[in-house]
């Protein structure tokens, strides 16, 4: 049985990697701007977007709640990259499809790719955390693919 103290935690990490999601699809959806753009080869069509994103956000939240849970010496420093990210994921959807930022939306896609990756790096002797955010990572890695090809393309 689950303790209220861990079923608070989980639900708070949840909702706090759920964010990005709810700013990107709901507040800056995909509009008449993006549907104009030259995009590059690979990139997908749109409905698949909403349930690779919320997989990988559903991955985030159980990646919290691990960090957060968790007993690690560096968590602290797993917390803050952690939520480094989460910030700047939260912030690409407003730049990119609010303000057409693409340059700005780069910049942001690749610091996200450095931090999961130092993220990686600091927590390669926690398994679950690995494997929880190495997808992110390299989906990450394909949205800056994505997004560079829009600045480039356009």
């Amino acid at each position: 049985m689950i303790s209220k103290n861990k079923l608070v935690c989980f639900l708070t990490s949840m909702a706090i990697c759920f964010v990005p999601m709810f700013v990107a699809w709901f507040v800056m959806p995909p509009g008449e701007w993006y549907q104009g753009l030259v995009k590059p080869p690979l990139t997908p069509p749109g409905w698949v977007f909403g349930p690779v994103w919320t997989i990988l956000y559903f991955m985030l939240g159980i990646a919290l709640y691990k960090i957060m849970r968790g007993t690690a010496e560096n968590k602290k420093m797993l917390l803050m990259l952690f939520l480094g990210q989460l910030l700047l994921n939260a912030l690409w959807s407003p730049l990119f499809f609010g303000m057409h930022g693409v340059f700005i939306s780069l910049c942001l896609a690749i610091a996200m790719v450095v931090l999961c990756a130092v993220f990686l790096y600091k927590a390669k002797f926690h398994r679950m955390l690995t494997m929880l955010m190495l997808p992110y990572m390299l989906w990450l890695c394909f949205a800056s693919y994505l997004t560079a090809g829009v600045l480039f393309l356009n």
